[in-house]
């Protein structure tokens, strides 16, 4: 069984920046294919954090 944690976060902060767009629906898929090949290839070639990197920097960056 995996192990699953709830994820609170606060909606009225003005902190993190809002991704755009947020869905998948705003972009034709040539737009959706190019940012997948970024992911895939930054995954090949190593440029990758770990959770503890992840966690270091979203509370460096924002205070979370």
């Amino acid at each position: 069984m995996a192990k699953t944690s709830i994820i609170h976060a606060r909606t009225d902060s003005n902190h993190l920046p809002s991704p755009q767009p947020t869905t998948t629906y705003g972009i034709s898929g040539e737009q959706l294919d190019a940012q997948l090949q970024k992911g895939m290839e930054s995954l090949r070639s190593g440029r990758t954090y770990s959770l503890k990197e992840v966690d270091e920097e979203l509370s460096k960056e924002f205070g979370i």
